[in-house]
């Protein structure tokens, strides 16, 4: 009687491994710099704590491997605004130029 042949072990399944938390702190680093560079300019004042707080948070939860794409776009979009905000004048230099213009001779615009 022929014996009957073993049948082939199954291979054995990999497993993925969890990417590795970044430990390098890139994204802290990154917003510290942004941050001092801001203050030196003079761009910052009491009412952006908030905001520099939540980034802060943020910075952190991404350094430590977050991938939410609604985190990076909600830190994205604060850095944004609060890098921008003085940059929005509003009109105000062209109205203190008008207001302060001789009323024989208008501003050129």
């Amino acid at each position: 009687m022929p014996r009957k042949a073993k049948p082939k072990p199954k291979p054995a399944a990999r497993r993925k491994r969890p990417a590795k938390p970044r430990n390098d702190h890139a994204n802290a680093k990154a917003l510290e710099e942004t941050i001092a560079e801001l203050q030196r300019m003079g761009r910052l004042e009491p009412i952006d704590a908030a905001s520099i707080a939540a980034l802060r948070s943020m910075a952190k939860e991404l350094d430590a491997g977050g991938r939410s794409i609604q985190l990076w776009k909600a830190y994205a979009e604060t850095l944004e605004r609060l890098m921008r905000r003085d940059d929005d004048d509003d009109g105000i230099d062209e109205l203190i130029a008008q207001l302060s213009a001789d009323p024989g001779n208008p501003p050129q615009t």
